[in-house]
């Protein structure tokens, strides 16, 4: 009888916290961070991230609410170390403020990837053949994460973070610069040696580097998936620097 009062009750609180709670995670900031929602007009939602890959529900680019009650069941689901590792942010943050009795984090090849990395600070590089041309001073602009052993004669092996348009190789030039300017070919975020980032700036340009050193909370420096967008501009540059100062993927 009594395991029976306490199966109900196991029951009726999972169905309140599905109901109730989960529609205040589902709009808490932080949530809204991590799936990278904008407000639109009526109070609606929506992602800036394309890529159906990003969200387990079908509904996710939309609506926070069941994009969070996806996510939820996906990191339920027994032997889904799958699940947990392409989003370890969102499951992290979960974890800590919401479902305290789920077990820890276990990613090895996430581990692998930031001992690889092991970062201790992010530069901002400006490459640009014109500094008083915005247009020169942010096209190329990406972030250096500096090593823990790394010293000024060994940025060059440093790995670069970066944030591109990919065009469509069959477009003409017209074309090209149009869907450029409004923000129509889709953008990738690539994690390529700092050297290669340079050789390719230079390939095509006579640039100069300027950079600007950034602090950062070290438990906050994480990985995920990558991340498909639409690129128009300078607001993606503004979108990345956001993006990985506040929040960790």
């Amino acid at each position: 009888m009594h395991r029976l009062l306490l199966l109900c009750l196991v029951l009726f609180s999972s169905a309140v916290f599905s109901s109730t709670v989960t529609k205040d995670i589902a709009y808490n900031p932080y949530w809204l961070k991590l799936g990278h929602y904008n407000q639109q007009r009526f109070s609606s939602y929506e992602s800036e991230v394309d890529s159906n890959a990003f969200f387990f529900s079908p509904v996710g680019k939309s609506d926070p609410h069941a994009e969070l009650i996806a996510t939820i069941k996906a990191f339920e689901l027994a032997d889904n170390n799958e699940a947990q590792c392409r989003f370890p942010a969102r499951y992290r943050w979960l974890k800590d403020h919401f479902f305290p009795q789920w077990p820890e984090l276990l990613c090895p090849e996430i581990d692998v990837w930031q001992q690889l990395i092991n970062p201790k600070g992010i530069t901002l590089v400006f490459p640009t053949a014109f500094m008083n041309d915005p247009s020169s001073m942010f096209g190329h602009t990406l972030l250096r994460i500096d090593a823990r052993d790394q010293t000024r004669s060994r940025e060059l092996i440093a790995f670069a973070v970066n944030f591109a348009a990919e065009p469509d190789a069959t477009d003409n030039a017209a074309l090209y610069a149009l869907k450029g300017v409004i923000g129509q070919y889709p953008g990738k975020f690539t994690l390529r040696p700092y050297y290669r980032r340079c050789v390719n700036i230079m390939i095509s340009n006579r640039v100069i580097f300027g950079s600007i050193r950034l602090t950062y909370q070290s438990q906050k420096f994480s990985v995920s998936c990558f991340i498909y967008g639409r690129c128009s501009g300078l607001h993606l540059i503004i979108f990345l620097l956001m993006r990985i100062a506040h929040i960790s993927y």
